[in-house]
């Protein structure tokens, strides 16, 4: 991959590593370049500057809108009490 831009910068492995998976599943090729060393030391993840996901420049601008459009948790949760309760009578 060549090229590539910084399109989002997480202190946090498991947000790092989930927004990649949602960019390559919508087809994004991602590389977070130091995963694996601030994964053994996560001491290290404000000396680099936490964990820098990357996509192909061309990819940048759809790749900000797919994270952009993400529903937060207070969201989901907002979304969850408003369905009705299960129907128990089946």
């Amino acid at each position: 991959m060549d090229d590539l831009v910084a399109i989002g910068i997480f202190s946090l492995p498991t947000d790092a590593k989930l927004a990649r998976a949602e960019l390559e599943a919508e087809g994004i090729p991602c590389l977070l370049p130091d995963e694996h060393m601030l994964d053994v030391d996560g001491g290290l993840t404000n000396a680099f500057g936490g964990y820098r996901l990357c996509v192909p420049a061309p990819n940048a601008d759809v790749a900000r809108a797919i994270l952009a459009s993400r529903v937060s948790d207070a969201e989901l949760e907002a979304q969850a009490l408003a369905c009705p309760p299960p129907d128990d009578a089946a």
